[in-house]
């Protein structure tokens, strides 16, 4: 029998979710509160403390990871389910507590993994199959291609961080920063935080805040200038920053308390109650408009209501305040530490739908401007505008979003730019960016066809471009996706043109300035995709889940 896998996965999160329920019944705001603790202490181990990826080994790090992925899931079966009462049920955790909530996300967070990878098998890129009465087997097409997008992607994020890096002041001595932490923080109650704050290290978080939120993807959304729920995306972005420097700033000082009072509970400093009300004066004493004030921490929250889409497409929620009810929010730190933009940008697409759609329209400048300054004047010649092809008879045959004219070799590249909304953990919108891409296949063709065997200058000519284009060289076609341009190895990517995404050309154009002819190294790098890099095919990984075993291993 195969298609098993999902079916019987779903019975069995819907078997543990009854337990979940069974098990906190009536205490549904502590397990809420215990959740997120156990999802901050796993961002902060992962994150923050000296106990950071690098010192981890493999399975520690894929427990903690699998914490977090069952997040959504935990925070799915009881947010709706939580009941009002006087106050807020907010005390110090115990050990006990502790290991039964990681426990339960650990199990979750295992479903959730394996739901991805059996969900997986409606797009052909896995397959399940039952092996016996307890066993069963998923099969996954290897991501060869994908991965070497993935890999450059990261390296462009590093390298925008190092950038803006640059261009702060550097931080005052640590010393120093130690002093205003310990001089403005005690314990209270024997087991909590308490803090002042200073705004020498405001600012010290602020400029590390600015880092992490401008190397994110997400940060680049949408244009500055857009205009999404009534603020331009630049100011929505600030917001983002200021959320994540108080993260920071939360996570030095109970990092600091912890190193002065070592019997302390890092778990019992890092998530923090607050009052809905004094949340908004914090905005409004920051410089938020007041009748903005609850706009602005609804854009960042998590509530019952938006829980869904997050578990719906296997994501881990990066929420900056969950709503507890009773006029009580969470600050949690883990939505920060993981991802300080995408739980905006994803509540700014959903809830502002048609300020998105005309919004995104705005890409394709801020995309080619891109490109004017990676290939740049004198040399480079990239037009300000796209250009339509037509026939003789004046019909419209495709658009090209941009052109790249290399005065010292002559050569041209006609490119079509594709940016599409990110996709992260979802296979269903991958599929869509994948069918997505596919459809410039045509393009490649109609393109092609329109050149007709005519010479790069011939063809500047045509498009009204400047007069240093070859007469012995064709132009150079090129699909330039933002993110991901090879998806797998079963793709037909027409070998007419080159496909290469976006970091791979930045990379090339900042760590191999003297190549002699950039336009054709691309061509020749990534012509149809380009070539597979070396891959080391990972071992079979069993999970094993109550009364069932399945294996996962890549084709």
């Amino acid at each position: 029998m195969t298609g098993v896998a999902e079916p019987i996965l779903q019975t069995k999160f819907d078997e543990l979710r009854a337990q979940a329920r069974k098990t906190w019944n009536g205490l549904e705001r502590e397990a809420v509160i215990e959740i997120v603790r156990a999802a901050d202490y796993a961002a902060y181990i992962m994150h923050c403390s000296g106990e950071g990826p690098d010192s981890l080994d493999e399975a520690s790090l894929d427990e903690l990871q699998l914490i977090l992925s069952g997040v959504a899931s935990a925070l799915a079966t009881f947010l709706p389910l939580m009941k009002g009462g006087k106050g807020l049920p907010f005390g110090p955790s115990t050990p006990q507590v502790a290991h039964w909530i990681d426990s339960m996300l650990f199990e979750f967070g295992t479903l959730a993994r394996l739901r991805r990878l059996a969900a997986m098998e409606r797009y052909s890129l896995a397959r399940s199959k039952m092996v016996d009465a307890t066993t069963i087997r998923i099969e996954m097409q290897a991501g060869v291609a994908e991965l070497m997008d993935v890999h450059a992607g990261r390296w462009l994020t590093l390298e925008t961080k190092r950038r803006i890096a640059l261009m702060q002041h550097p931080p005052p001595d640590r010393k120093y920063i130690e002093g205003l932490l310990d001089a403005t923080s005690s314990v209270h109650d024997g087991w909590f935080i308490s803090y002042e704050g200073h705004q020498d290290l405001r600012e010290v978080y602020r400029q590390r805040a600015m880092i992490e939120v401008l190397g994110c993807v997400e940060a680049e959304a949408l244009p500055h200038e857009a205009m999404i729920g009534g603020r331009p995306f630049a100011e929505w972005r600030a917001i983002c920053v200021a959320s994540l420097e108080r993260v920071f700033n939360h996570v030095a000082y109970a990092s600091r308390l912890m190193t002065r009072f070592p019997a302390l509970s890092i778990r019992n400093l890092l998530t923090v109650p607050v009052l809905q009300e004094d949340a908004r004066a914090v905005w409004i004493e920051a410089g938020d408009r007041p009748g903005y004030a609850k706009d602005t921490i609804s854009h960042l929250a998590l509530d019952a209501q938006s829980i869904g889409p997050w578990q719906h497409h296997h994501e881990i929620p990066a929420p900056f305040y969950i709503d507890v009810g009773d006029g009580w929010f969470l600050l949690p730190l883990f939505g920060g530490l993981l991802n300080p933009v995408c739980g905006l940008v994803r509540t700014l697409r959903l809830r502002h739908m048609r300020d998105w759609d005309k919004a995104v329209d705005g890409r394709e400048a801020y995309f080619r401007n891109d490109l004017r300054k990676h290939f740049g004047e004198p040399r480079f010649h990239v037009p300000d505008h796209g250009m339509t092809l037509r026939r003789n008879d004046g019909s419209h045959i495709t658009d090209v979003d941009a052109a790249i004219l290399d005065r010292e070799t002559g050569s041209l590249a006609l490119v079509q730019l594709k940016w599409p909304d990110i996709y992260g953990m979802s296979p269903r919108e991958r599929e869509s960016r994948r069918l997505n891409l596919l459809k410039a296949n045509d393009w490649v063709d109609r393109v092609a066809g329109w050149i007709a065997g005519r010479n790069a200058r011939q063809v500047a000519k045509t498009l009204g471009m400047p007069d240093r284009a070859s007469e012995s060289k064709t132009p150079v076609l090129m699909i330039i996706p933002r993110y991901a341009a090879r998806f797998t190895l079963n793709d037909h990517l027409d070998d007419r043109a080159c496909w290469v995404a976006w970091p791979e050309v930045a990379r090339m154009r900042i760590e191999q300035k003297r190549i002699s002819n950039p336009l054709a190294e691309l061509e020749l790098k990534f012509k149809g995709g380009g070539s597979l890099a070396p891959y080391d095919r990972p071992e079979e990984v069993t999970y094993k889940l109550y009364d069932l075993d399945v294996h996962v291993s890549v084709l």
